[in-house]
């Protein structure tokens, strides 16, 4: 499946089987991580891999937003590592953060499971329930595993090519 049919038959999964997500399909997602691009390959992020019933308990109570996955990755920026650029207000960790995220989220896809992307989540509660460092800002999870849950149906719905972008 090429990278566009991939992006068309990914969706946001709010329900998940209980199947667990194996060792060495977590590697590689955490590989996709890895490989990521970065603002000068800074690599300003940092993983937490919450896949014990323990964790789980704790992402719950962070999100309500974790729809019974089996795995929950939470994805941090890291605030002492990341590049700043003086002429503009683009917040290079947490984009870096973000597109990490993606593209794990898209790995996930590839590999057969499910994922959605959380930006729902109480950051003092998260902060507290994992220990983070105060440098390490949360920015998303990513609840993953097999999905027991169709697309919602906005999942088809695009606006025009026109409305999202402009050659000049």
């Amino acid at each position: 499946m090429d990278l566009i049919e991939l992006e068309k038959a990914r969706y946001s999964v709010r329900g998940f089987k209980a199947d667990k997500v194996s060792d060495s399909q977590i590697a590689r997602l955490l590989e996709a991580a890895r490989l990521a691009p970065t603002a000068k390959n800074s690599q300003d992020f940092f993983i937490y891999v919450l896949k014990s019933e323990e964790a789980m308990a704790k992402a719950n109570d962070c999100s309500p937003c974790m729809y019974g996955a089996p795995l929950a990755l939470l994805f941090c920026c890291e605030r002492s590592e990341g590049i700043t650029i003086p002429i503009n207000s683009v917040d290079f960790p947490q984009m870096d953060a973000a597109i990490v995220m993606t593209h794990v989220m898209l790995a996930a896809a590839e590999a057969g499971l499910g994922s959605c992307w959380v930006g729902f989540f109480d950051e003092a509660k998260t902060r507290a329930a994992f220990g983070l460092p105060e440098n390490r800002q949360p920015v998303g999870f990513l609840p993953v595993g097999y999905a027991a849950a169709a697309p919602s149906d906005k999942h088809s719905e695009s606006k025009d090519l026109n409305e999202l972008s402009l050659i000049l």
